[in-house]
């Protein structure tokens, strides 16, 4: 049994107005957020659905911990959305991270792509469950109706600042609660789908092909999406037949210099680079259809063609 419209209303009516104070968790009350590296999410809104785990046909960039797989395998039968991002899971897998980092585990999120679901429509389809906390974790308990609705800790779930030692692990679990279902979730109540820049939605509409594509593409501003720690190309763009770039350091493990490859059309550069805007002129290509791309620190930071003059900054 899935909540009542009126509980769903009820929870956006209280939680709505709270949260968009801030930029920060603006429109977290009335969304659920589902993360997925860039090639993921083009095959997601190419098929029209989000399928659970255990059916889909090829996992094409398994992020998910490892370690905890075998916790609780009834969660591999559902799809699984959060009600808020940034928690534990995308802290750890967004972004690309330095070699150096002693917490990058490969594959991770290099390019993050998040589908945004509308809450209501999606917590009172008939089929639809929710879990306080991570599901990945083996005492979970499937939960059912207002009642159980209610006991849920919102004000764990939303929490958005710094916590205390004692309460650290409570309140980080608590932020990876999630909303279930099983097998298979059409993408009927799909919002939005929202990059870092526009570099990288260009990223994904080129992977995503030509097509009748009515969903809401959008990037990211006022940062309530993405933590933006790891890696990511700020500005890109070509001028007189060379690429243009610049790219952020990351907040963890940073070094003064990045492994960088470029690639046009058969020709590679690589270079030991700092953050900072750069232009290549080692690669001269005036083609407007030229596919460039750039690798950092050996994950694909962008691939697919690069706009002429510029600068355009996400």
């Amino acid at each position: 049994m899935a909540i009542s419209v009126g509980r769903a209303d009820q929870h956006v009516a209280q939680w709505g107005p709270r949260l968009n104070r801030f930029q920060s968790t603006t429109d977290w009350g009335r969304s659920l957020y589902h993360a997925c590296q860039v090639e993921v999410a083009a095959e997601i809104l190419r098929g029209g659905e989000v399928i659970c785990r255990n059916l889909v046909p090829a996992l094409l960039c398994d992020v998910a911990n490892q370690g905890a797989l075998n916790n609780n395998p009834a969660a591999h039968d559902y799809v699984r959305l959060y009600f808020r991002p940034k928690n534990r899971f995308h802290l750890k897998t967004e972004g690309i991270k330095s070699k150096n980092d002693p917490h990058r585990v490969d594959p991770h999120m290099c390019i993050p792509i998040m589908l945004i679901f509308d809450l209501k429509s999606i917590l009172t389809k008939p089929e639809s469950r929710f879990v306080a906390g991570n599901f990945a974790n083996s005492n979970q308990v499937i939960g059912t109706g207002d009642a159980q609705f209610d006991r849920l800790n919102f004000e764990q779930i939303y929490h958005d600042s710094a916590v205390s030692q004692e309460t650290m692990q409570e309140i980080h679990n608590m932020r990876m609660s999630e909303v279930v279902i099983p097998q298979r979730l059409d993408l009927g109540t799909l919002t939005h789908v929202v990059s870092r820049t526009i570099h990288e939605e260009r990223h994904l509409k080129r992977l995503l092909g030509i097509g009748p594509w009515n969903y809401n593409f959008t990037v990211e501003k006022g940062g309530s999406i993405f933590f933006r720690r790891g890696i990511f190309i700020s500005e890109l763009y070509t001028q007189n037949g060379e690429l243009h770039f610049d790219f952020s350091s990351p907040t963890s493990s940073p070094k003064p210099q990045y492994e960088v490859a470029i690639t046009c059309q058969g020709t590679r550069a690589e270079y030991a680079l700092a953050p900072k805007r750069w232009r290549i002129p080692a690669i001269v290509n005036f083609n407007p259809n030229a596919v460039w791309k750039i690798e950092i620190e050996g994950c694909v930071a962008y691939e697919g063609t690069v706009p002429p003059a510029g600068p355009v900054v996400a």
